[in-house]
This record gives structure tokens, sequence and C-alpha cells, in this order.
């Protein structure tokens, strides 16, 4: 299978086989209302990743907003779902400093994919975690 990649205003995925990153950045000249569509937009392409043979995703957010408004975490939060029907290892990339991040992605994976997601702070640890895929 060759690596596909797809970009949009603020997210990037790469796709290679059965594994996946999304990439998620600010952008300081967009509006929220423009921030929530287009975090929407990456909660509606990542649940097609399951479909597309994917089984884990590293899903970095270091350069993300410091905080997602309400409708982000909708999107976000439908996102982790969607990830755990699908049995889908999550390793949650976050900077170690990054207190706001941490709070607001640990209580969307706790209350929509506990079991298979996890906020993590290292890169040679979220590696670790998705290499233990089944």
């Amino acid at each position: 299978m060759s690596a596909l990649t797809i970009t949009g205003v603020m997210f990037t995925f790469s796709i290679d086989g059965p594994r996946a990153e999304i990439r998620i950045f600010r952008r300081p000249d967009l509006d929220s209302e423009t921030g929530a569509k287009n975090a929407a937009r990456i909660s509606e392409e990542a649940l097609k990743l399951p479909g597309r043979g994917v089984r884990a995703v590293l899903l970095d957010v270091r350069d993300a907003p410091v905080v997602a408004g309400p409708k982000s975490i909708a999107s976000i939060a439908a996102m982790m779902a969607g990830f755990a029907a699908a049995h889908m290892k999550v390793a949650i990339l976050v900077q170690a400093d990054d207190a706001l991040k941490v709070l607001q992605y640990t209580r969307v994976m706790t209350e929509h994919a506990p079991r298979d997601a996890r906020v993590i702070k290292d890169v040679a640890e979220a590696t670790k975690w998705l290499a233990a895929t089944k």
C-alpha cells in the first residue's frame, strides 16, 4: 500500500498502511468559527481511517491551538469515539509543559476512548505505545 497524504487548512494526515499520523496546527489568522469548522473536517477525515485499514493513529496536537473551543472539542470527541468503536490505538502527542492541552485531551480521551487511547508527552513513548497495535 502506498502512502497517502491529506492536507487541510489546519491539518495534515499521513497514512501509511495500518498507521496514520494526524498533525493539527494553529492558524492565528483564523477566527474561532473557522477553526471549529476545520476541527469538524479533521474529524470527518479521521473517521474514514478504519475503512482505509488504519489500526493506529498518532494524533500530534503539539502545534494545535492552546485551547480548543466547545465545537472543536465536540469534533475531537466524535473522532475519539469513532476510533474506540473501531478498536484503534491512539497516541495523543502533547508538549510536556502544556497543561491545558493535557487536561482537555485527557478528559476527551477518558470519556470517549479510555481503553485504546493515551495522552503522551514523548515521541518515543508514543511510538512504543502504537507499536503494540494488534
